[in-house]
Order: C-alpha cells, then structure tokens, then sequence
C-alpha cells in the first residue's frame, strides 16, 4: 500500500515532497477502518486533522474516489502502479506491510487439489509477488509458504 492521487488532483495540487507537506492536501478517508490498515494511524500521526475530500464507509470505494480526484488515498501497489491516471504521493513505509495468511484445514492439506494449488502459488505467485513488492527474502516477511 502506498499513498496515491489522481494526475489530474496534481494539475491543482503540489505533490507532497516533506512529511510537513502532507497537511496541505484533501484525504479519501473511511469512517471506520480495521486494525490492520495501519497506514490511516500513520496519517492521523503525521496530519492530525487531515482534510477530508470524501469520507467513504466502505473501503471498495477508495479506489474510484482516488481516480476521481476527491484526494489523496490509501492503493495497493498491484493495482495503482498499472493505472495510468494516477501518481505515487508518498511511498509505502515499512510499518505499512501486512502478511497475507493462506490457512488449509489440516484434514484437507494432503488432497490433490489443495496440493496442486500450493504449488501453482509456489512457482507462480509467489515469484511474482516477491518481484512485484520487492520481497527480498523471509526476513522482509515477504510471501512464504
């Protein structure tokens, strides 16, 4: 996750450079957020009282309300960095990863199906998320399995 915005919000707004600069633009912000969305903490952190361009109540919005130009919002990586209308804000910060979690009953690990999956993730997903994220090794707690 990275902090994104719309090129056409940059034709009216200077992109953030210091973390001062950040308390000078509009926010896609969410009424409530779970815990693991960590990266709304360090915003409230760094902009105590962030100007909010669209307060949205579910989290599928962020996307199109970022595209639209209402603010700065909180993207995947995957997802923003094959969109050509918008623009890297503020880079991911380390605080800001979270693991992702595949669990498998212990009494359907061993069938062939579930098999054939974990090592289609193993050869294919993995790799390509680790190259993706820039997931260097275990210790980055990039993808494992």
């Amino acid at each position: 996750v990275a902090l994104y915005g719309a090129k056409t919000y940059f034709q009216s707004h200077t992109p953030p450079e210091r973390l001062e600069d950040l308390k000078t633009h509009q926010y896609v912000m969410l009424t409530r957020y779970p815990p693991s969305f960590t990266w709304f903490d360090w915003l409230a952190e760094q902009v105590p009282e962030p100007q909010t361009g669209i307060l949205l109540n579910h989290p599928q919005g962020i996307s199109a309300a970022v595209k639209a130009g209402f603010g700065l919002g909180f993207l995947s990586y995957l997802e923003a960095s094959h969109d050509d209308s918008l623009q890297l804000a503020w880079p991911a910060q380390e605080r800001w990863k979270s693991p992702l979690w595949l669990l498998v009953h212990r009494d359907r690990y061993r069938e062939a199906k579930i098999q054939a999956f974990i090592q289609f993730f193993k050869s294919v997903i993995q790799p390509a998320m680790r190259a993706e994220l820039a997931y260097q090794d275990a210790g980055d707690k990039g993808p494992v399995l």
